[in-house]
């Protein structure tokens, strides 16, 4: 196994199959250097990953008789990197605080509601017209107005 790695690295890292039997041996210190620097599993796995495919996109650029360990583990530093500047100018959404931001209602049938609602109240006897108006606006209980 360790012969088919090292010819991989000197020649073979260019295609799929070389490309895998290279990292397949270095992927468990990839993950441990991953995680000293993320110190956390879920985004240990994500860094591997884009480590990974970065790695595959840009292996025509690895030179054959340099270290592919050392290469990883410096594009898994970039991309960590890079993602900490960019977590670093966002803000994280807060959505207790956010939550009457994110949602208006709507407000283009009030004026109908309104318009409905003083028509109707016009066309209602006065007394009645009253006893609304005392539970609706003086918040008085259908008792308190009875005596009334």
């Amino acid at each position: 196994m360790r012969m088919a790695t090292i010819s991989a690295v000197k020649g073979l890292i260019h295609d799929q199959n070389g490309f895998a039997a290279a990292t397949r041996v270095i992927i468990p210190a990839l993950r441990g250097n991953a995680r000293r620097l993320t110190l956390n599993d879920a985004s240990t796995n994500d860094l591997v990953q884009k480590t990974l495919a970065r790695a595959w996109a840009a292996r025509t650029r690895f030179q054959p008789g340099s270290k592919l360990k050392a290469w990883l583990f410096r594009i898994a530093r970039n991309a960590f990197l890079t993602n900490a500047r960019r977590s670093s100018r966002s803000t994280p959404l807060d959505l207790v605080a956010h939550a009457s931001l994110l949602v208006s209602p709507a407000d283009q049938e009030d004026a109908q509601y309104s318009w409905d609602f003083d028509t109707a109240l016009a066309n209602i006897p006065s007394v009645q017209r009253e006893a609304l108006q005392l539970i609706v606006e003086a918040g008085l209980t259908y008792e308190e107005v009875a005596v009334t």
